[in-house]
């Protein structure tokens, strides 16, 4: 039970010390929001069991739909290819070995 006791500490001092450089590293904020901050920095560390996981779901969702996104472009960079295969293929069926349109 203490070695439960002492991994929760030590990952609520991780948890606490990473958030709170990221927390300094903004200075635009006024005194509201620097009280309002420090309040959601303890409960954040108090309850890490709870935010670092909402917290890499979160991140990986947006990941996800960033790669889907990805995806799309490459499917549709793929059919405008087809397309322009398709449509040249076309074209060099119209037009003869000399370069002229064959007639109809």
């Amino acid at each position: 039970m203490i070695l439960v006791v002492i991994i929760y500490l030590l990952s609520a001092l991780f948890c606490f010390l990473t958030w709170l450089k990221v927390f300094l590293k903004d200075t635009e904020l006024s005194p509201q929001e620097r009280r309002a901050s420090w309040r959601v920095l303890i409960v954040a560390t108090i309850f890490w069991p709870l935010v670092l996981p909402i917290a890499y779901l979160e991140k990986r969702a947006k990941r996800i739909i960033q790669s889907e996104n990805i995806f799309i472009s490459f499917d549709e960079i793929e059919m405008e290819l087809n397309d322009q295969l398709a449509r040249s293929s076309i074209q060099k069926a119209l037009v003869g070995k000399d370069g002229y349109k064959t007639p109809d």
